[in-house]
């Protein structure tokens, strides 16, 4: 009982952002989307996740940071989740706004290349910047896609969520609710897919070193390239003052292929990895460290899974 109050609660508590949000000035429901963080913050701290932000970041930077920095960077994290929420309350709004938010596109002849392929596209990106502002992009500077993405626990929320990534002319799509299969035809067909891939994958079957420890990966983006022969391309956003943005595309990701597939996931996802590590270590602060990457693992585990990911390495040499 007590579990469905409090997720009335939190839906009600989303309709209320959501609503401030559009009627609010920009500037004013950052200030709004703040606050609210720093509340949130405060709650944590008082609960099981207690730290847990900031032990994400210390796996990554062992001992760079001092405690009152990791707590800054905590707090300063779950404002800019939130601020990422406000976006997608706003994004009705953003193709007006478009190009007063948008400061810079760099390396858009990346995406034209890969298109010019014949194929659709894989734009990859991560949780850094506003991954959102970046998905709603892309229909404004040619390249509209799919977004997969995961469903929101909430109905209600999951429905005013994907109308509002669709506004700007993408299309949301649950990742329950779509086969490899059918990504994969539709980029045969010439559609693209925008994916966030830096995320934990709860089924423990792939793994590859991020930040030099290993993490579980989603397999998707290498088998959807392999069998599409589509370009994977990787994007990105960087927060700017004012609230705007910037983005910037990459090369296209050369991924390399042996028959052998349990390692082709392993080199390739290590790839584009060692690609979002490179945004990450160059602008720590706009990454999204409330994503738990390392601690699903226990010691006899990341054990196991060391040694699995040698032998696949091994046998492939």
């Amino acid at each position: 009982m007590l579990r469905k109050i409090l997720k009335f609660i939190a839906r009600l508590l989303a309709q209320f952002v959501f609503f401030l949000a559009n009627i609010l000035p920009r500037k004013a429901a950052f200030k709004m989307a703040d606050s609210l963080g720093s509340f949130f913050f405060l709650l944590m701290e008082r609960s099981r996740f207690r730290g847990q932000i900031q032990r994400t970041i210390n796996y990554a930077f062992p001992g760079r940071y001092s405690e009152p920095e990791l707590t800054k960077m905590a707090r300063k994290d779950v404002q800019e989740f939130l601020q990422a929420f406000i976006e997608i309350c706003r994004l009705n709004q953003f193709e007006k706004m478009f190009p007063e938010l948008i400061t810079k596109v760099q390396g858009l002849e990346y995406l034209e290349s890969a298109k010019s392929k014949g194929k659709g596209v894989i734009i990859l990106s991560a949780h850094i910047g506003c991954w959102e502002i970046l998905a709603a992009s892309l229909p404004l500077i040619g390249v509209p896609a799919s977004l997969i993405g995961r469903r929101q626990s909430d109905p209600v929320v999951n429905e005013m969520v994907s109308r509002r990534r669709e506004c700007t002319g993408n299309r949301f799509v649950n990742d329950n609710e779509v086969s490899t299969a059918d990504i994969v035809e539709a980029l045969k067909r010439k559609e693209n897919i925008f994916l966030i891939s830096d995320h934990h994958h709860p089924a423990k079957r792939n793994f590859a070193h991020f930040f030099g420890r290993l993490v579980s990966v989603p397999a998707g983006v290498v088998i959807y390239a392999q069998r599409s022969g589509a370009a994977v391309v990787p994007a990105y956003t960087l927060r700017e003052p004012g609230g705007k943005y910037q983005i910037i595309i990459e090369p296209e990701i050369q991924f390399e292929y042996t028959g052998n597939m349990s390692y082709d996931i392993v080199v390739n996802t290590e790839r584009y990895l060692q690609i979002f590590e490179k945004w990450i270590r160059q602008n720590p602060e706009q990454y999204l460290w409330g994503h738990e990457r390392w601690g699903w693992l226990t010691d006899e585990e990341l054990a196991k899974f060391e040694n699995e990911y040698r032998l696949i390495k091994e046998k492939s040499s």
